[in-house]
């Protein structure tokens, strides 16, 4: 993703993209916690935090969008929460799917 700016349009699409790809790495975290994927998707995970972190930085002027970017940044610190005690239960082996 290319560096993102104040311009309402690609903050909006930003915004949209990383909704979308925050949906995306849930179901894959999901389908590591049946067993369905071998490892969990880290690499990922990382990238999202990047890629949130720069819209954090872009500081857009328009209220709509901060409130989205704060809801895309709550919603993704408790996926974090809940895939982080999964993963603890799985090592100790009390996780039941």
């Amino acid at each position: 993703m290319a560096r993102i700016d104040r311009d309402s349009k690609r903050t909006k699409e930003a915004i949209e993209l990383l909704d979308q790809y925050l949906t995306v790495l849930k179901n894959e975290h999901d389908m590591y916690f049946l067993g369905i994927a071998k490892k969990p998707p880290d690499s990922k995970t990382q990238d999202l935090k990047r890629l949130l972190r720069d819209l954090e930085e872009a500081r857009v002027l328009n209220t709509a969008m901060g409130f989205q970017i704060r809801r895309l940044r709550a919603k993704f610190n408790t996926y974090l929460t809940y895939w982080s005690r999964t993963i603890k239960q799985i090592e100790d082996g009390t996780y039941r799917k």
